[in-house]
C-alpha cells in the first residue's frame, strides 16, 4: 500500500540541484522526467505559494528480485540431465532528513497565463497546436526541498548457476555428477549534503485538445508510476508523447479537407489544392 494517496512528485534526476537554480516553480519543460533542461522560465511569479514543512523526515525502502529458472532433460532412459540458474539483487535506500519544505502553488495560473506561455517560440513549437500530432509541455508547480539531507544505499546481487547428471550403467547402477557455480557482488554508499537541495518536484500537464481554430488547452496534475511514494515497482524511463485528435467529416471540410467514401468499408480524406 502507498503510503501517500495519490502521489505526484517526483524524484529529481539527482542530489545536486539547488533552491532556486534550473528546476523551480513556474518552469516549462518538454520532458517530466529532465526537470533541468527548461523551454521557458518565468521572470516573475505565476501565483503565491503554500509552504508545508515536515521535520526528522526519514524514509527507508528495499527492493528485492529474484528468478530462479530450471531445465531437465532425460534420454533414452538412460541419462538424466538438470540446469539450474538463480538471480538475486536486494537493493536498500535510507533517506533522513532535518527537515522537508514542500513549496507549491497555492492555486494553478489561470487559463490566461498558461495561454501566454503556450505561445512563447520554444513552448509552442513543442505543443504544435497546428497540427495533428501534439506534443504536451509541463509546468513546475511543486517542489520539495530537503535540509540536512542524508542518503545510504547498498545494493547485493547473487547469480548461482547448477548443473547435475546422473547416468544409469546397469540394471542396478547410476553415477552422476552435481556442478556447482556462484556468485556475489555487493556495492554501498551514502553522503550527507551540505547545503539544502531539490529532493522531489511536482508537475501540471498542459496538452492542445481540438484542431485548428478550435483548439483549446487543457491541463491536469501529472501522475505516473514512477512517482515517489508510489507502491508500483515497476520501471519506466519515459518517453515521448505524442497525442492525435480525432476530428469529425465537418471539422475537416471547416479546414479545407474533404471526406471521399470509397466503398462501404473505406473512406479517405482528401486535402484540397488552393
Amino acid at each position: 500500500m502507498a503510503s501517500v494517496q495519490d502521489p505526484s512528485y517526483l524524484l529529481a534526476p539527482n542530489w545536486t540541484f539547488r533552491p532556486n537554480g534550473s528546476i523551480a516553480l513556474g518552469n516549462i519543460i518538454a520532458n517530466p522526467f529532465r526537470p533541468q533542461h527548461v523551454l521557458f522560465k518565468p521572470a516573475k511569479a505565476l501565483s503565491a505559494t503554500e509552504t508545508a514543512t515536515e521535520n526528522n523526515w526519514r524514509l527507508a525502502t528495499e527492493k528485492i528480485r529474484s528468478a530462479n529458472v530450471s531445465i531437465w532433460a532425460r534420454f533414452l532412459d538412460q541419462l538424466n540431465v538438470e540446469l539450474g540458474a538463480k538471480h538475486r539483487r536486494v537493493e536498500k535506500v535510507n533517506f533522513i532528513m532535518k527537515s522537508l519544505d514542500t513549496i507549491y502553488f497555492r492555486d494553478d495560473p489561470s487559463i490566461e497565463t498558461i495561454s501566454e506561455l503556450a505561445n512563447k517560440p520554444r513552448v509552442r513549437s513543442i505543443l504544435n497546436v497546428d497540427s495533428l500530432f501534439h506534443g504536451p509541455v509541463y509546468m513546475v508547480t511543486g517542489l520539495k526541498i530537503a535540509k540536512g539531507f542524508k542518503l545510504t544505499h547498498s545494493d547485493l546481487s547473487e547469480q548461482a548457476f547448477t548443473a547435475k547428471a546422473m547416468a544409469t550403467v546397469a540394471p542396478e547402477v547410476s553415477v552422476g555428477a552435481k556442478a556447482e557455480a556462484e556468485a556475489k557482488a555487493s556495492v554501498s554508499d551514502g553522503f550527507e549534503a551540505a547545503n539544502d537541495i531539490i529532493f522531489a518536484y511536482q508537475l501540471l500537464r498542459i496538452k492542445p485538445k481540438g484542431w485548428g481554430k478550435n483548439t483549446t488547452l487543457q491541463t491536469d496534475d501529472f501522475r505516473h508510476k514512477a512517482a515517489f511514494l508510489s507502491d508500483s515497482d515497476e520501471d519506466d524511463e519515459g518517453g515521448v508523447e505524442v497525442e492525435t485528435d480525432e476530428m469529425s467529416a465537418v471539422e475537416m471540410d471547416k479546414e479545407d479537407i474533404a471526406a471521399v467514401e470509397i466503398d462501404s468499408h473505406q473512406l479517405a480524406w482528401i486535402l484540397r489544392g488552393e
